[in-house]
């Protein structure tokens, strides 16, 4: 009973963190290490609340986490790309994802096309209205983006953020309809 209960925790601590980076990227284009090491934390009771031992559950999401790290900061060094925030909770959703990598990395790459082709047509419509895209560099430190969705999605800067928080709740409500709380 004890394992369940924890990883029922964890995937609630998931599905907050992940509304709370997907708010916090669309307003502002940040995301907090709080919610970095939300997943991670919530990556860890779920190993340990796995049936199987902790090597057992670990070795593939760590080596995939590397990658995605690793990505993620190649990605960091090209301009306008992927942000730190981004690059840091990419590997820590891999952690929480455990054997359900795959879900959230399918999850990530649709999540990632959809954002772009409406990012693109948004940029065109936000062009045709004839407001101004706003980067997140021109923003003081607690100044949020434009209240219209229209004009923060068609800024040029994507809130991919928005699209690892989605994919951490899907690969959470997988966990949880999948009946494998154990994190595997």
């Amino acid at each position: 009973m004890l394992p369940t209960a924890i990883a029922m925790i964890a995937i609630l601590l998931a599905i907050v963190a992940g509304k709370t980076v997907a708010r916090t990227d669309l307003q502002r284009r940040e995301i907090g290490t709080e919610n970095v090491f939300a997943l991670v934390l919530a990556g860890v009771m779920l190993a340990y609340a796995a049936p199987v031992s902790p090597d057992q559950v670990w070795v593939a999401p760590a080596f995939a986490a590397f990658l995605a790290l690793v990505m993620g900061t190649v990605s960091f060094s090209f301009p306008n790309r992927l942000g730190m925030g981004d690059a840091l909770l990419l590997p820590a959703g891999m952690l929480f994802a455990g054997q359900h990598g795959a879900v959230y990395l399918a999850s990530v790459g649709i999540g990632a096309l959809g954002l772009c082709l409406v990012s693109h047509r948004l940029q065109k419509r936000v062009a045709a209205l004839g407001l101004e895209p706003v980067l997140s560099d021109d923003l003081e430190h607690n100044e949020t983006m434009p209240a219209d969705w229209r004009h923060n999605l068609g800024c040029p800067e994507l809130p991919f953020g928005l699209v690892i928080a989605a994919a951490v709740i899907v690969t959470a409500f997988v966990k949880i309809f999948a009946s494998d709380l154990g994190g595997q």
